[in-house]
């Protein structure tokens, strides 16, 4: 959901590649870049119901948004990045009335199935997804939360990482991202979580 007009008040936040991320941390940590990822970003912010329509009445076994997701986890994979699913709990809030995204505990079975193939780390929060990763982040138990959902800050992320969208092509990129770190926020636009 996230706050009404943040993104208009941070801006773009740094456009960076990913493969640079992972090594620059490699290079000042000597460990993987480590990253507790918001399930429903990744799933909401790939193919549009109408898109998954089409591609399932050409090939109706076709799995295309979970295909996606696959793709993106092995390139993030082959670049020594560790990632941690975390999918919205049973305890998430209402929002406009209503419950958020109508989680249909059925429709992420197989992308849970395909996780635990790919040995990738995931579990269920008790409530929003971007609590427990900001949470996770805050522990040390991750290094940064890739999540669309602006409330992550709200929540006490401190290093957020956002899909990056060529302007020119309208597509998200598979080699870079939008990254925004509370200090540089603080910094910046003189905010921080209480102001």
């Amino acid at each position: 959901m996230g706050i009404a007009g943040i993104w208009d008040v941070l801006g773009n936040g740094e456009i960076t590649s990913i493969a640079q991320l992972a090594s620059d941390h490699f290079r000042r940590t000597g460990r993987p870049l480590r990253i507790a990822v918001d399930e429903a970003g990744w799933r909401f912010c790939n193919l549009n119901p109408h898109q998954v329509r089409v591609i399932r009445e050409k090939e109706p076994a076709a799995n295309p948004v979970e295909k996606a997701i696959i793709f993106r986890i092995l390139k993030l994979l082959k670049l020594n990045i560790r990632l941690l699913f975390i999918f919205d709990g049973p305890s998430r809030p209402w929002k406009k009335g209503k419950t958020a995204g109508m989680i249909k505990f059925k429709d992420i079975a197989l992308l849970r199935r395909v996780l635990d193939l790919l040995r990738v780390p995931h579990h269920r929060a008790p409530a929003e997804a971007e609590a427990e990763c900001a949470s996770l982040q805050q522990e040390g138990i991750v290094d940064a939360v890739w999540s669309e959902d602006s409330d992550s800050l709200m929540f006490g992320c401190t290093f957020l990482i956002r899909n990056y969208r060529d302007k020119d092509k309208n597509k998200k990129s598979d080699t870079h991202v939008r990254v925004h770190r509370a200090r540089d926020i603080l910094e910046q636009k003189k905010l921080d979580r209480v102001t």
